[in-house]
Protein backbone atom coordinates (compact mmCIF):
# COMPACT_ATOMS: atom_id res chain seq x y z
CA UNK A 1 0.00 0.00 0.00
CA UNK A 2 1.24 3.48 -0.83
CA UNK A 3 0.85 6.23 1.75
CA UNK A 4 1.07 9.98 1.11
CA UNK A 5 3.59 11.64 3.46
CA UNK A 6 1.32 14.71 3.67
CA UNK A 7 -1.64 12.60 4.80
CA UNK A 8 0.27 10.69 7.50
CA UNK A 9 -0.51 11.28 11.19
CA UNK A 10 2.24 8.99 12.51
CA UNK A 11 5.03 7.09 10.83
CA UNK A 12 6.38 4.33 13.07
CA UNK A 13 5.57 6.46 16.12
CA UNK A 14 6.70 4.84 19.38
CA UNK A 15 3.85 4.92 21.89
CA UNK A 16 4.39 3.96 25.53
CA UNK A 17 1.89 6.34 27.17
CA UNK A 18 -1.07 8.38 26.00
CA UNK A 19 0.06 10.69 23.18
CA UNK A 20 -1.11 12.70 20.20
CA UNK A 21 0.01 11.71 16.73
CA UNK A 22 3.29 13.22 15.57
CA UNK A 23 1.48 15.21 12.87
CA UNK A 24 -1.72 17.21 12.77
CA UNK A 25 -3.17 17.22 9.28
CA UNK A 26 -4.40 20.45 7.71
CA UNK A 27 -7.07 19.31 5.27
CA UNK A 28 -6.69 22.54 3.29
CA UNK A 29 -2.90 22.39 3.03
CA UNK A 30 -2.83 20.64 -0.35
CA UNK A 31 -6.27 21.44 -1.72
CA UNK A 32 -9.59 21.14 0.03
CA UNK A 33 -10.15 17.63 1.44
CA UNK A 34 -12.91 18.77 3.81
CA UNK A 35 -16.11 16.99 2.89
CA UNK A 36 -14.27 14.44 0.76
CA UNK A 37 -14.59 10.73 1.57
CA UNK A 38 -11.43 9.86 3.47
CA UNK A 39 -10.37 6.68 5.23
CA UNK A 40 -8.12 6.12 8.21
CA UNK A 41 -5.78 3.18 8.30
CA UNK A 42 -3.83 2.52 11.48
CA UNK A 43 -1.20 -0.21 11.41
CA UNK A 44 0.94 -1.79 14.12
CA UNK A 45 4.58 -1.71 13.03
CA UNK A 46 6.18 -3.18 16.17
CA UNK A 47 4.04 -5.19 18.58
CA UNK A 48 2.74 -3.57 21.74
CA UNK A 49 4.31 -4.96 24.90
CA UNK A 50 3.69 -4.30 28.58
CA UNK A 51 4.32 -6.01 31.87
CA UNK A 52 0.58 -5.86 32.65
CA UNK A 53 -2.56 -6.14 30.58
CA UNK A 54 -2.29 -2.82 28.74
CA UNK A 55 -4.84 -1.60 26.20
CA UNK A 56 -4.76 1.13 23.59
CA UNK A 57 -7.72 3.16 22.35
CA UNK A 58 -7.40 5.08 19.10
CA UNK A 59 -9.31 8.35 18.62
CA UNK A 60 -9.70 10.87 15.81
CA UNK A 61 -10.05 14.49 16.84
CA UNK A 62 -10.81 17.56 14.72
CA UNK A 63 -10.63 21.32 15.19
CA UNK A 64 -11.45 24.38 13.07
CA UNK A 65 -8.48 26.53 14.16
CA UNK A 66 -4.82 26.20 15.09
CA UNK A 67 -4.53 25.79 18.86
CA UNK A 68 -8.29 25.50 19.29
CA UNK A 69 -10.30 22.95 21.20
CA UNK A 70 -10.51 19.52 19.54
CA UNK A 71 -13.72 17.47 19.24
CA UNK A 72 -13.52 13.67 19.22
CA UNK A 73 -15.36 12.22 16.22
CA UNK A 74 -14.27 8.58 16.49
CA UNK A 75 -13.00 6.34 19.29
CA UNK A 76 -12.14 2.65 18.90
CA UNK A 77 -12.82 0.06 21.53
CA UNK A 78 -9.97 -0.55 23.98
CA UNK A 79 -7.70 -3.04 22.21
CA UNK A 80 -5.56 -5.38 24.31
CA UNK A 81 -1.84 -5.71 23.74
CA UNK A 82 -2.29 -9.33 22.57
CA UNK A 83 -4.19 -8.06 19.50
CA UNK A 84 -1.64 -5.32 18.74
CA UNK A 85 0.83 -7.54 16.92
CA UNK A 86 3.14 -6.41 14.10
CA UNK A 87 1.15 -6.10 10.88
CA UNK A 88 -2.25 -5.80 12.57
CA UNK A 89 -4.68 -3.08 11.45
CA UNK A 90 -6.73 -2.26 14.52
CA UNK A 91 -8.40 0.66 12.71
CA UNK A 92 -9.44 0.68 9.03
CA UNK A 93 -12.48 2.93 8.71
CA UNK A 94 -14.13 5.57 6.58
CA UNK A 95 -13.79 8.77 8.59
CA UNK A 96 -17.15 10.01 9.83
CA UNK A 97 -18.70 13.26 8.65
CA UNK A 98 -17.92 16.40 10.59
CA UNK A 99 -14.22 16.82 9.85
CA UNK A 100 -12.99 20.34 10.39
CA UNK A 101 -9.79 21.79 8.99
CA UNK A 102 -7.31 20.20 11.45
CA UNK A 103 -7.32 16.49 12.33
CA UNK A 104 -5.15 14.35 14.65
CA UNK A 105 -5.04 10.84 16.08
CA UNK A 106 -4.79 10.27 19.83
CA UNK A 107 -3.31 7.06 21.26
CA UNK A 108 -4.73 6.43 24.75
CA UNK A 109 -2.86 3.81 26.78
CA UNK A 110 -4.69 2.28 29.75
CA UNK A 111 -3.38 -0.17 32.37
CA UNK A 112 0.05 0.70 30.98
CA UNK A 113 2.55 1.87 30.34
CA UNK A 114 3.57 0.04 27.19
CA UNK A 115 7.22 -0.99 27.09
CA UNK A 116 7.18 -1.23 23.28
CA UNK A 117 4.89 -0.55 20.36
CA UNK A 118 5.04 1.56 17.21
CA UNK A 119 2.18 2.68 15.00
CA UNK A 120 1.64 4.22 11.58
CA UNK A 121 -1.61 6.10 10.94
CA UNK A 122 -2.57 7.73 7.65
CA UNK A 123 -5.50 8.98 5.64
CA UNK A 124 -6.14 7.35 2.29
CA UNK A 125 -8.63 8.43 -0.40
CA UNK A 126 -10.20 4.97 -0.53
CA UNK A 127 -10.23 1.88 1.63
CA UNK A 128 -7.37 -0.48 0.81
CA UNK A 129 -8.71 -3.89 -0.18
CA UNK A 130 -5.31 -5.30 -1.10
CA UNK A 131 -3.05 -7.61 0.83
CA UNK A 132 -2.78 -7.09 4.57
Amino acid sequence: MLLDKYLTFSEEQAVTATADSTNILDLRDNGDDIGRLLNLILMVVAAAEASGSATVTFSVQTCATVGGSYDTIYTSAAIGKAALTAGARPVDIALPAGLKRFVKVVYTVATGPLTAGTFTAAVTPSRDKGLA
